[in-house]
């Protein structure tokens, strides 16, 4: 089962790497 998979927790891993100022194209 892949948590990735999901939506929600694709954006909130985004959102965090946001956080940390960190942005992957």
């Amino acid at each position: 089962k892949n948590d990735f998979v999901n939506k929600e927790d694709r954006v909130k891993f985004y959102q965090k790497r946001m956080s940390l100022g960190t942005t992957v194209c």
